[in-house]
């Protein structure tokens, strides 16, 4: 966890979560989160972010925010994909220190 700089504010708070070998899978904020689709994906389908076809977060009080679901639903205000980084803007504010998982597709990662 740390502190981003903010010209206009005193700082924005962003997390990194790693996987136990040390490989960078995404970081997050209260309002936006950046996904390794090199560290989920194969090679040839890292640069697309159409193969990211599920993101959720959920919270330690038991609820959830599905952020997208592919051709279902999107709550993101802003999505794209650069290399292989996909980059989103949330639909609203998010309190890191909620978060008690992260789901990407397939795979649910605990934050600690």
């Amino acid at each position: 966890r740390g502190i981003l700089p903010c010209a206009d504010c005193e700082g924005i708070e962003t997390s990194l979560f790693l996987e136990k070998d040390g490989t960078w899978i995404c970081s997050y904020s209260p309002i936006s989160m950046v996904i390794n689709m090199a560290a989920l994906l194969p090679q040839e389908q890292a640069q697309d972010p159409y193969y990211i076809k599920y993101i959720e977060l959920k919270y330690k009080d038991g609820s959830s925010y599905v952020i997208s679901k592919q051709d279902e639903l999107d709550n993101t205000g802003y999505l794209c994909g650069v290399d292989s980084e996909l980059r989103l803007t949330y639909n609203r504010i998010v309190d890191p220190k909620d978060i008690a998982q992260i789901v990407i597709n397939d795979n649910t990662y605990d934050i600690n």
